[in-house]
């Protein structure tokens, strides 16, 4: 499908295309819900809208006016639209700050493909006892795993950097590992760690649940948690010396088999399984309402047929939309 908007031909990927309801899913972009309303793409079309940040209440108070500003030039835009948040406590937020837009509970980061992410080692054969998978930035707090000796840095070059890896003591570091290289460099670690305070469902802390590696996380808004148990993680302190105890505590329970790599991938599936199978009975529905028949578990097979639905999702919107907001600025 071709849409104008923002003065450029959009070339919109369906997620499911039909005469009588096409789905389609945007990725970070609930900022758009307006222009996608004027361009068209509403018309026979239900949309949903995932995110990779926590939304705190400031943000669910600009949805409500972008979607004040859709219903003006639209009609009934909240028949169209379904907004899909990472934890609890978004939820608890949408439901009192935009009650009239119809929300799901659904985690962004069970749109992994797990058959790319399992368990090729076991933990003695293991050579890092921590990995820590984040981009170099401050807010990912590497600072916290300056005391765990043995460990294992797998980060991205970024557009904006602001942190020395090296200052913090990695045993090696991994740069722009792609695919299934990430699963096998994280089965070079015992466990797993996520340090930021706030982020989203955060796809690193899922994968490391799905190669059986424990997660020691600190407190969290975001997501990421709505995995955890006891028996796959530890919500430790934001210090270097919690961080540090909690990943002994970490390894020592998978030598005593208190933390088990195969139940803690398995628990993972079957969370994901949980939010997969949510929101395919949500996308039932819209099409049963539409007088359109589709087959059982068709959000799974298409995850299987890429990682996080990257061939079925709308990604770079957002950063077209801001494209245009400057290059209006400029002419006014």
């Amino acid at each position: 499908m071709t849409a104008k908007a923002f003065n450029r031909q959009l070339d919109i990927k369906y997620f499911l295309e039909s005469e009588e309801c096409n789905l389609i899913f945007f990725h970070d972009s609930v900022e758009l819900v307006k222009e996608l309303s004027v361009s068209g793409v509403l018309e026979n079309s239900h949309v949903y809208f995932t995110t990779s940040w926590f939304l705190n209440e400031e943000k669910f108070g600009n949805i409500k006016r972008y979607f004040l500003e859709a219903e003006k030039s639209f009609g009934d835009v909240y028949d169209r639209v379904t907004l899909l948040l990472n934890s609890k406590l978004e939820m608890e937020m949408a439901e009192r700050i935009i009650p009239e837009v119809d929300v799901l509970h659904f985690s962004n980061a069970s749109l992994i493909n797990e058959t790319l992410f399992d368990i090729l080692r076991s933990p003695q054969d293991k050579q890092f006892d921590a990995v820590f998978n984040a981009r170099p930035n401050a807010f990912k707090r590497h600072y916290l795993t300056q005391l765990i000796e043995s460990k294992l840095f797998i980060a991205y070059e970024w557009k904006v950097t602001d942190v020395d890896l090296e200052a913090y003591g990695p045993t090696k570091i991994y740069m722009n590992v792609k695919g299934s290289e990430v699963g096998l460099a994280l089965n070079e670690a015992r466990v797993g760690l996520m340090l930021s305070e706030e982020e989203g469902a955060c796809y690193a802390s899922t994968e490391y649940l799905l190669c059986g590696l424990p997660v020691v996380s600190t407190a969290s808004r975001g997501g990421r948690d709505e995995y955890y148990n006891e028996g796959n993680s530890i919500i430790c302190e934001a210090s270097a010396e919690s961080v540090q105890a909690s990943t002994r505590k970490a390894v020592e329970s998978l030598a005593r088999d208190i933390m088990v790599p195969g139940k803690i991938r398995s628990d993972c599936i079957d969370r994901m399984s949980f939010f997969r199978n949510s929101l395919e009975a949500h996308m039932q529905s819209r099409l049963k309402r539409a007088g359109v028949s589709a087959e059982d578990g068709l959000l799974t097979r298409r995850v299987h047929s890429t990682n996080k639905l990257w061939k079925y999702r709308n990604m770079r919107l957002k950063s077209i939309f801001s494209e245009n907001q400057q290059m209006q600025n400029t002419l006014n």
